[in-house]
């Protein structure tokens, strides 16, 4: 990971939740974060959501503004860039097309959404995630308290 993210032992502190560790963030003065997953893992001919989930302390500071998620999938050399979109971690903000706004869920914590993607039959292909808050550097940012990154399979009504 890059400096002054999740990497920084430093930048966050462990809490115990119903999942063995979760991070807070606890001061950096920009915040981006990838993670990477095999989509073998996951069942064929499926379109996934992906989600945040997360939580925003009392104290937070800097976690306002916009910030954008893109979804890239490669196999071997070939990278597939996916589209990208703008959520905000705070509330206040209507979900459009364009944007995603925060929902609470029943166990109390926040989850955005941050795109979708889908399976093929026999897909090797990696999923590279990546996030990023475009709010200005010169801000510092804390309180931001992430449980982890949900896929779950998309819902059709």
């Amino acid at each position: 990971m890059e400096q002054g993210t999740w990497s920084r032992i430093d930048s966050y502190r462990r809490i115990r939740t119903r999942v063995p560790e979760v991070a807070e963030l606890v001061s950096v003065w920009w915040l981006g974060f990838r993670a990477k997953m095999n989509l073998e893992m996951l069942s064929p001919s499926t379109t996934y959501v992906v989600y945040l989930v997360f939580k925003i302390a009392r104290d937070s500071r800097g976690l306002s503004g916009p910030a954008t998620a893109a979804i890239r999938t490669w196999e071997s050399a070939v990278k597939t860039k996916g589209p990208r979109c703008t959520v905000f971690l705070m509330n206040g903000h209507h979900v459009t097309e364009e944007y995603y706004a925060p929902q609470e869920r029943s166990d109390g914590w926040m989850e955005v959404r941050l795109g979708e993607f889908f399976v093929n039959r026999e897909d090797y292909r990696v999923l590279c995630l990546k996030f990023k808050l475009v709010e200005d550097k010169d801000i510092e940012k804390k309180g931001l308290i992430i449980q982890g990154i949900e896929f779950r399979p998309k819902l059709y009504m």
